[in-house]
């Protein structure tokens, strides 16, 4: 018994010097994994969208990036009522209309995607 309180508070020293649990690589990536398994549409938005007040994104194109990258990760895409709540939810976003060369577009406005340098 001596031997595991000996452990424990090794353990407990090395967490209080490094202020917190370590995070290994390993952890981070079941947690992507996880995510891309249990919502796509979720993990699509928290890699690719960013809230933007100004800004909207075509619904059509939207979902044609969508459905790119749930072949890529091969993961099945979720129906455009989990994608309204997802957006809702996450983003703030709402459906809306604009106006392209004299026809009107679907859009989702307040997201913008992101812009990677």
């Amino acid at each position: 018994m001596s031997g595991l309180l000996n452990k424990f508070l090794e353990g407990l020293t090395r967490l209080l010097n490094k202020r917190g649990f370590s995070k290994t690589r390993g952890s981070e990536e079941i947690k992507q994994l996880w995510i891309r398994k249990s919502n796509s549409v979720m993990a699509f938005c928290l890699n690719h969208i960013e809230e933007e007040y100004d800004s909207n994104i075509p619904k059509k194109d939207f979902r044609k990036r969508y459905s790119e990258y749930c072949k890529q990760h091969k993961v099945s895409a979720r129906s455009d009522f989990v994608i309204k709540r997802t957006l809702e939810e996450l983003f703030g976003a709402s459906e809306g209309n604009r106006e392209t060369i004299g026809k009107w577009d679907k859009v989702w406005e307040g997201i913008t995607w992101i812009r990677r340098f």
